[in-house]
């Protein structure tokens, strides 16, 4: 097509040829034209898409510009200066985009080329590449094979398995593989993907617990001011509360088990003749009745069975009877216990132990079978626990007609 002049104002078509001319005129009515002959760069790409989207790449393609020898591609970030991709031009209409990261969004835009420079750009296009896939399978192993899977992987990447030392892998088939137990506890299995251009992509792991829960207690708290005696950090699997009558304690317990829809809670030794018990899922409220020590225990369930308990020793005592009697250190302990029998009298004055006076001593297991059986006459003794099997005990000391107790954890 030729367009002769004159052409100025007009919007130039792309990839379009032009004549330009230019005429001089001298005093005497002279003239000359001279004429110039120019192409216009080819038009800018349209109908941007793209294809074969995965993890970490795809590929843009745009339709042909009339008149083009080539192309470059942008990529667009934020309000920065855009990223020419190419080193040399591309002479296909689709590029190939790499190592791009999973679940992210990008956007890109096209200028053609030829002799005579670039196009205008192209409209922006934006793609976003496709989440990391998720290791399907069971979250609680009991016994036999469970099989996990990566779903949903795309054609092309090869998967890696691993898992925790307490897992055993007994085969692996592309995509899935089949592990068993090798011992309870805490454990995950882990994977990772690797793709056609030998990239590898980590997966987020998939926790599983394995057998019967674990019971413990995540938290004690009570209206009376003292410390919960133990434990000194949590989570536990022991602890005790001191409360007075009319007061409240406050459990908060848990299981070391990964959200499981059939975990339910079996409860032992309820005190209800010292305490009136409220629970509210994994939580128990207790209000303080009648003085007197006994035992709270919270036995957590899941498919493979009944797990661990929990031990709670609760006392409830009287507002005239809040000071200790006796101290027992260390305590939680491993070989032995030193017991201190406070025998001041109210007056001030120190009373003398005898004959006829005297402590009768003894520690009782979570059973209430009594594992020592003792009387002393000073008012401090040591008691041999290096024997006794962890747990939780009970001291109870009568002295002068008067009957007191203390916890004692033993851990070994």
């Amino acid at each position: 097509v030729m367009k002769r002049c004159p052409f100025c104002g007009q919007d130039l078509e792309p990839n379009t040829d032009y004549k330009a001319c230019v005429t001089a005129f001298d005093l005497v009515g002279n003239s000359k034209t001279t004429e110039k002959s120019v192409t216009t760069a080819p038009g800018k790409p349209t109908y941007l898409r793209f294809s074969d989207i995965t993890y970490i790449g795809a590929t843009l393609l745009w339709n042909p510009s009339d008149g083009a020898t080539g192309y470059n591609v942008y990529q667009k970030i934020s309000d920065s200066v855009p990223i020419k991709l190419n080193d040399s031009p591309i002479t296909s209409s689709s590029y190939n985009l790499e190592y791009l990261d999973p679940f992210t969004e990008y956007t890109y835009f096209v200028k053609a080329l030829n002799d005579v420079g670039l196009s205008d750009r192209s409209n922006n296009a934006s793609v976003s590449t496709l989440a990391l896939p998720k290791i399907d399978g069971s979250s609680l192993q009991c016994s036999g094979i469970y099989t996990y899977t990566v779903e949903d992987l795309v054609d092309g990447y090869a998967v890696s398995w691993s898992s925790s030392s307490n897992l055993n892998e007994q085969s692996t088939s592309g995509a899935s593989a089949n592990y068993t137990k090798i011992s309870d506890g805490a454990a995950w299995i882990g994977a990772n993907i690797v793709a056609p251009n030998g990239r590898v992509l980590d997966l987020k792991n998939k926790d599983v617990w394995v057998g019967k829960p674990r019971t413990v207690i995540e938290s004690i708290d009570s209206e009376y001011d003292d410390e919960p005696e133990v434990p000194g950090s949590f989570p536990a699997n022991s602890g005790s509360v001191r409360i007075k009558t009319n007061a409240y304690a406050y459990i908060n317990f848990g299981a070391e088990i990964l959200k499981d829809e059939n975990l339910q809670w079996n409860i032992d030794y309820v005190p209800t003749n010292i305490c009136n018990m409220m629970q509210f899922g994994d939580n128990v409220t207790l209000l303080g009745l009648n003085p007197g020590m006994s035992m709270l225990a919270m036995q957590a369930e899941n498919q493979c069975g009944e797990g661990s308990l929990a031990f709670v020793s609760v006392t409830v005592f009287d507002e005239d009877n809040s000071s200790p009697f006796l101290s027992v250190s260390p305590n939680p302990t491993t070989n032995y216990i030193e017991v201190n029998i406070d025998v001041d009298t109210t007056n001030g004055a120190k009373q003398l132990m005898s004959k006829n006076n005297k402590a009768y001593v003894r520690l009782y297991n979570n059973r209430s079978i009594p594992v020592i059986d003792k009387v002393f006459y000073s008012e401090k003794f040591t008691l041999d626990t290096s024997t006794l099997k962890q747990g939780i005990y009970q001291l109870i000391l009568i002295y002068n007609g008067e009957k007191y107790n203390k916890q004692v954890i033993v851990k070994h």
